[in-house]
């Protein structure tokens, strides 16, 4: 007990993104961070601690994991954090972008086996990306494709959310917006490069097939994870070009 109030402490005092996770500040792998993420938090989910305090402290954690565990991200706000007075901490470390608006987000209620199931298939779709990566990632036409379903799986991703009561993402497609800078300009989302398609899109069909039984592939709703386990070919695109018998139309049944 003594322990597990020593790391809520931490967690709800930290000053950094880093800090509250137990990290060193500096660029540290996806895999690294997640592993790091499951360890800490199997131990201040309200499922699993009792403390009043646990909620807020899992809320944080999860909101650090959140940008830390996307290399964009975690790349901004690492450049952010050497020029920001100490003490100091931002969710994204991009003060020119908007404040995002409260609402729910991918933990918010969630039980302790809904976040584990996200997460695992989260990384069955990167080790499906990582496939199609090293397959081709060279070609044109391979890019093109995964820039499509990136696409794709934005659309659906916001759709599905918004429908479950969630307000914004950072999984949606990025718009412009007003430059506060400037009157009358637009600050434009800067494009991804190929391995930010990937791990994106990975991360969008994780939480879609987790979050809503969903797969972008199949533009299908399933009952439950075993209807799914049985009735999809696979978490990639490559699983369906291989299977004539896939459902092609997008069926949301909510």
């Amino acid at each position: 007990e003594g322990e597990e109030v020593k790391l809520l402490d931490a967690i709800l005092t930290a000053r950094s993104h880093f800090d509250r996770m137990g990290l060193e500040v500096q660029k540290i792998s996806v895999a690294e961070v997640r592993k790091k993420y499951r360890a800490v938090a199997i131990k201040v989910h309200p499922d699993k601690c009792g403390d009043p305090r646990a909620t807020e402290a899992f809320q944080l954690l999860s909101e650090a994991f959140d940008v830390l565990s996307n290399s964009r991200a975690q790349a901004v706000y690492l450049d952010n954090l050497g020029t920001q007075p100490v003490g100091r901490d931002s969710s994204r470390g991009d003060e020119r972008r908007p404040k995002r608006r409260k609402g729910q987000r991918w933990w918010s209620s969630r039980s302790w086996e809904e976040i584990e199931r996200r997460m695992r298939m989260q990384e069955a779709a990167e080790q499906a990306m990582r496939r199609t990566f090293v397959s081709g990632k060279s070609t044109e036409y391979a890019a093109r494709k995964l820039r499509q379903s990136l696409r794709q799986a934005e659309s659906s991703c916001q759709d599905l959310d918004e429908r479950s009561g969630v307000v914004e993402s950072e999984l949606w497609r990025p718009m412009a917006v007003p430059d506060p800078d400037e009157p009358g300009s637009q600050i434009v989302p800067e494009p991804l490069d190929l391995d930010q398609v990937g791990e994106k899109l990975a991360e969008i069909i994780g939480h879609l097939r987790a979050s809503y039984f969903y797969c972008v592939y199949c533009g299908t709703h399933f009952d439950g994870e075993d209807d799914m386990d049985a009735n999809c070919p696979g978490v990639d695109e490559a699983a369906h070009d291989d299977n004539e018998d896939v459902v092609g139309d997008t069926e949301y049944d909510f």
